[in-house]
Order: C-alpha cells, then sequence, then structure tokens
C-alpha cells in the first residue's frame, strides 16, 4: 500500500546496528557517492568531487590506520583483534585499497578521559594486536560499525599518532584534513561525551510514537496496513540539531575542523542516526534531503578572483570556532591549521599571487591592517595562551568577533601601515601556510608584526567610585574624555571622567581582551586606582566620527628587548566617539589629550 501511495516504509529498529540500520547508512553513502543522481545532474558536484578522490594511493593514506579485525557477528568482540597497521608497508592483493573511515570524538576529560593511547612505549605492542576488551567503549563501537560497514580500517588519532613524540604528533597534526576529506566516511560519536561512555546505544534508543494504520480499497483490491510513525513538526528540524548541534561533541574544539573538512559524516547521536554531506543532511526519522548551507566550500569552488570574500568568510569561521573548549589551549592553533591550508590551496587556485595571502597565527596578510581589531568577550578569569602572538585572536581562550562585526570598515579609512610581518621571513618556503605558528610546537623566528601609525598613551587615576560607574562588564571601560585645562581643579577631573556626565562630552570605551581585575587597574592608594596603557590608532570612521584602534601594553625592561621604548603586546581594542549628536573635535579632543605621534612599533 505504500508502494502506491509513494510513502517510504521503513520501521524503527531500536538496535543500532540492525541489519536495517545498517542497510539504510549503506545507501546513504553509496548515493552521496554516486553524487546524488536522484536530485540532477550539477546540484552535488562538491559530493561527486569528493567521491573521485582515491584512498587506494598510497601516497594520500595516513601514516597509520587500525585493522578493525572481523567477526561473524557485528555485536561481538570476538574474532580478530583490532592493530595498528602502516599503509605504506603492507601487501595488499590485487583490486583492493586501504578504504578506511575516521572517528571524531571527545575524549573525556579526569576520570573519564582517555585511558588508552599510542606512545613509544606501546606502538610496538599495538602494531601487533590490541585486544576489543582493552579498547575504550566509543572506540570499540566504532571498529564494530566499521566490521558492520565492510570497512577494514579506522583512523583513531589516540592510536594512530604517537602522542608522547612531537614530532610525529605535528606531522600528523598537519595531514588532518586530507585524512577527514580522504576517509571514506566520518563516524561521530555525539552521543558521547568521553571515550568511556560508547554511542551505540542498545536495545532502546529513543523513539518516536508509532502505530499501525490498515488500508482497504476493494477496488484497488488493497487489504494492507502500515506503520506510521509521529514526529511533531516542531520536533522534525530539532531531532538533528538537540543530536548534533547542541552536543558536547559540537562544543569541541578538534571537531570544528573534523566536521567542516569531512566529505560525509554519520552522526550517532541518542535520538538516531543522521547523516551529512558537503551538500546536504538527513536524519533516520526524517529522510527528506535537506540542503545544506556549506558557504564557505561554495566560495572555495567558485571562480571568485577577489580576495576580501575569501577573508570574510575565513572571518566567519573563526568567530564560530573561537567559542569551542579546548581541554589543552596550546591545540587551538593546530586544530585549525588544516582548514587554513585548504583556504590556502583554493585561493592560489583562483586568486591572483602575488605573496600577500600568506596565513599567519589565524589571520591571513592580505586583510591584517583590518583583522587585527577583532574583539574578544571574555568571561571573567578569561586570560591569555601562551604559544600564540599577542595580535592574534589565537592567544585568548574567550569567544572572538572580527572587526567587521563591530566597525564599519568600508566607511572607514586606514590610520596605519603594516611594515612586517612573520611572513617576511619565511617568504623561501614553498608552503607558507605550513611556516609559521601553524604547531603549538613549531618556533617561529619572528612572532612579531611591525607598524607605522599614531601611538599615544591614556593614563588615568580615579577614585574607586568613579571606577565602578565606568565598569560596563568584566573586560569594558568606558570613560569620558576629559577636557579640562591645566588649572582645572581636582575635583572637576572626577566629574569628566564620569561616562554619566552630561552634555556632549567624547567617550572612549575600551574592550580589554580579558577580565579588567587580572592586571590592567593598580591600586596606588586607598580606594584609589591608577590605570595607563598606549592606544595604537587604526581607522577613522568618518560616516559615524569614531575612531578604533588597539590597547597596548609596553613590553618592560626584564622581558630583554633590546629597544623596549617601541615594543608591546596587544591588550584590548578602543573606540573613540562623540555624544549629543556632536561632531569629534578629532585634532583637538583626539590628537592633543593623548599625545599621538606617528611612529613605528612592534606588537609581540
Amino acid at each position: 500500500m505504500a508502494s502506491v501511495l509513494g510513502i517510504p516504509t521503513r520501521y524503527r529498529s531500536e538496535m543500532t546496528l540492525s541489519a536495517e540500520n545498517i542497510q539504510m547508512v549503506q545507501s546513504w553513502i553509496s548515493e552521496c557517492q554516486n553524487g546524488h543522481p536522484m536530485l540532477g545532474p550539477d546540484i552535488s558536484g562538491e559530493c561527486r568531487e569528493g567521491s573521485r578522490r582515491s584512498s587506494s594511493d598510497v601516497g594520500m593514506l595516513p601514516t597509520r590506520l587500525l585493522y578493525v579485525g572481523t567477526s561473524s557477528d557485528s555485536w561481538s568482540d570476538t574474532g580478530d583483534d583490532p592493530r595498528l597497521v602502516i599503509p605504506a608497508n603492507e601487501h595488499m592483493p590485487p583490486g583492493s585499497s586501504f578504504k578506511y573511515a575516521a572517528l571524531s570524538y571527545c575524549w573525556g576529560t579526569g576520570p573519564l578521559g582517555l585511558t588508552l593511547t599510542t606512545t613509544k612505549a606501546t606502538l610496538a605492542g599495538h602494531l601487533a594486536s590490541i585486544p576489543m576488551s582493552r579498547l575504550p567503549l566509543t572506540l570499540r563501537d566504532a571498529c564494530l560499525v566499521c566490521r558492520s560497514l565492510s570497512i577494514n580500517f579506522i583512523w583513531i588519532d589516540a592510536l594512530c599518532i604517537i602522542q608522547d613524540d612531537s614530532e610525529d604528533w605535528n606531522r600528523e597534526a598537519q595531514r588532518m584534513g586530507h585524512i577527514f576529506q580522504h576517509a571514506e566516511v566520518t563516524l561521530a560519536a555525539v552521543a558521547a561525551s568521553s571515550t568511556h561512555e560508547g554511542f551505540l546505544f542498545a536495545p532502546l534508543r529513543q523513539s518516536p510514537l508509532q502505530t499501525l494504520l490498515p488500508v482497504q480499497d476493494p477496488l484497488l483490491d488493497i487489504d494492507d496496513s502500515f506503520r506510521i510513525s509521529y514526529l511533531p513538526p516542531i520536533e522534525r528540524n530539532r531531532t538533528f540539531d538537540a543530536d548534533v548541534e547542541y552536543s558536547a561533541w559540537n562544543s569541541r574544539g578538534w571537531t570544528f575542523q573534523e566536521r567542516q573538512l569531512a566529505s560525509r559524516i554519520i552522526f550517532f547521536g541518542k535520538r538516531g542516526l543522521h547523516f551529512e554531506c558537503r551538500s546536504f543532511r538527513r536524519s533516520e526519522d526524517f529522510p527528506v534531503l535537506i540542503r545544506r548551507d556549506f558557504r564557505w566550500q561554495c566560495l572555495l569552488n567558485s571562480e571568485e578572483r577577489e580576495w576580501k570574500p575569501y577573508c570574510q568568510m575565513w572571518t566567519a569561521l573563526v568567530e564560530e570556532y573561537s567559542v569551542r573548549e579546548f581541554t589543552y589551549c596550546k591545540d587551538k592553533i593546530p586544530a585549525i591549521s588544516s582548514l587554513a591550508r585548504i583556504f590556502h590551496h583554493r585561493l592560489k587556485r583562483f586568486v591572483e599571487w602575488d605573496g600577500s595571502l600568506g596565513y599567519m597565527a589565524g589571520m591571513w596578510s592580505a586583510s591584517l591592517a583590518v583583522d587585527l581589531l577583532w574583539q574578544a568577550q571574555p568571561d571573567t578569569g578569561a586570560n591569555k595562551i601562551e604559544g600564540a602572538p599577542s595580535w592574534s585572536w589565537l592567544s585568548v581562550r574567550s569567544p572572538i568577533i572580527g572587526a567587521g562585526s563591530w566597525i564599519e570598515v568600508e566607511m572607514a579609512e586606514a590610520e596605519w601601515t603594516i611594515l612586517h610581518t612573520p611572513m617576511e621571513v619565511h617568504r623561501s618556503r614553498r608552503d607558507s601556510v605550513a611556516s609559521t605558528l601553524v604547531s603549538a610546537h613549531e618556533p617561529s623566528p619572528s612572532r612579531s608584526i611591525l607598524l607605522e601609525g599614531l601611538l599615544g598613551q591614556l593614563k588615568v587615576a580615579l577614585p574607586a567610585y568613579i571606577l565602578g560607574t565606568c565598569l560596563r562588564s568584566s573586560n569594558c571601560l568606558e570613560l569620558a574624555i576629559p577636557t579640562w585645562g591645566a588649572d582645572d581643579d581636582e575635583e572637576g577631573r572626577k566629574n569628566f571622567l564620569s561616562p554619566d556626565h552630561p552634555g556632549s562630552i567624547p567617550r572612549i570605551k575600551v574592550f580589554f581582551d580579558t577580565d579588567i581585575s587580572t592586571s590592567f587597574v593598580v591600586e596606588i592608594a586607598e580606594n584609589r586606582f591608577e590605570w595607563s596603557v598606549y592606544l595604537a590608532q587604526g581607522f577613522y570612521s568618518w560616516s559615524d566620527d569614531v575612531v578604533y584602534g588597539l590597547v597596548l601594553n609596553q613590553i618592560s625592561d626584564e622581558e630583554g628587548c633590546a629597544d623596549e621604548s617601541r615594543r608591546f603586546r596587544r591588550a584590548g581594542v578602543f573606540k573613540i566617539s562623540a555624544t549629543g549628536g556632536f561632531k569629534l573635535d578629532y585634532q583637538g579632543e583626539v590628537i592633543q589629550k593623548f599625545g599621538f605621534e606617528r611612529k613605528e612599533f612592534e606588537i609581540w
């Protein structure tokens, strides 16, 4: 009856690895590899392009893979035990290939953290055998899924990278983009927040309401029935969101890059199975293909020859990436480096190459003059990350927004010039993306940028009660720019410093990269504070009469710099604007009040 009505029939199995579910997943993968032919010849070129990549080319394979072993029963852990293999050393039978899956998962923290890894000491043993009983539950489940899908190999970072070998770790981390791009499928364990939870829930999974509907029609000689699953309309899209978008997996730093680069992913959620590829997504309970918004891939596959759209799209990805969490903050740099390589490779194909699109610490040199004005949005207590230069958004733990999100860049004029970047010392290298700051463990000959522009200083001394009225958040301070003369009394200065002072007094608003209380305000006497930073003008917007720039801290003598007077570290960003509908007196209220002078200065 369902076939007469054109209704796809499927009874939801309670077992994740039931024969019906395995058949469904295999059909999803096969349909994607064939380019979704039912949807027309041109709609899914990206899927077909990904399917043309051969996993039989040893040069494109990971250095190590995990052989998943064999078993007559996919739910059994008996049979051949898994073991590590090195594809370059293996002799495959004629016609066979190293078709492999990749696992994207959460390691977990503390007692629930990963307990089995490959190290220098365990490598030889893992090449011989890894008993299934020793594998954490999430890794064991991944092996069972591969057995069911007839995929003999899987890449799991904890086992396929030598975790205590920095050279091996760096090399494999740089190849991670290729690993997920060339995998037959990526298995995403979104239902598990640690390796000990697993993701194959049996026998019960959360199911929608189901009923049996009888249908009879003597004229058509129909006497049949079929099962209907009711899923409320509001839940049809939220099932995917609840399982994937709001999962602990989707909040982790490494999984961002893995999801962006994977050709196709099977999500194992608490509510069911879900599928996502370069073009579409679908769910077990809602099998209709939904077009996926994959704008950055569409842009990279276009013939756009201007660099600005690419840099703007990169900033959008960075804003999304910056909210992700890391167990080890040093991983924030390499966990996006493979995505940067993809951008860099595509840019060289379409954009006229003049050497100006170098990648440095999460930013592109072509748009660096603007991108330096990213703004941090830290929670209380957020602080800097070691291993990245202060001018990069990679140096903070908190989410960030790009300059374009709070500055009308198109209506502003640049007030500084970039004279030198870390890219200059790496021009001779073939891979400029790999040349600087890709790995947390890779030293760089120079992490500073040299600028020429207007540099001034802001010094404030004020009572504690005034400071309280100036705080707008844990990292934001707003002050009125004082307009007093040299003979004005101290009380007048206090009043003018308050942002609540009536009138059209110009304001300076400072957004620090970290919590203000950490190091920027110093108590010099009882209930009295002193605050001093340098200001570097970046842009002046004539449309809304606002000055934007960087807040800098001077590097101290103790840090061993040859010329401390011009060396700084970024502390935040600022904006200076007028109020009450009045125009900003740029020369009198900005240049003179802060003593701005045109200088060369370095930011480390």
